[in-house]
């Protein structure tokens, strides 16, 4: 049966999703000999990946804290932070 991932009804099926996907990435991060391994992406590492997701994970959860409904207006728009090269790729 199909599932509206937008509707509350979905919420459920949604979060089993969110959950299972998180524990799978983080059994594989978990592991220090999977943090050099090359991803289907042919430029990036698995660490690459990790360093991504904390960067737009972290864009996020600060957008949060100036979203409208906090603050009662409307945010400045700011772009999420791009530079996580650094993370990624340190100086040798």
């Amino acid at each position: 049966m199909p599932v509206n991932s937008m509707d509350y009804s979905g919420k459920d099926v949604v979060l089993d999703v969110v959950r299972n996907e998180a524990a799978n990435f983080f059994s594989i991060v978990n592991d220090p000999q999977n943090w050099e391994v090359q991803t289907r992406c042919t430029e990036w590492e698995v660490r690459d990946i990790v360093g991504h997701m904390i960067d737009v994970t972290e864009g996020y959860l600060s957008r949060w804290e100036v979203s409208p409904t906090r603050r009662g207006h409307r945010s400045t728009q700011r772009r999420l932070p791009t530079d996580d090269y650094g993370f990624r790729c340190p100086d040798p």
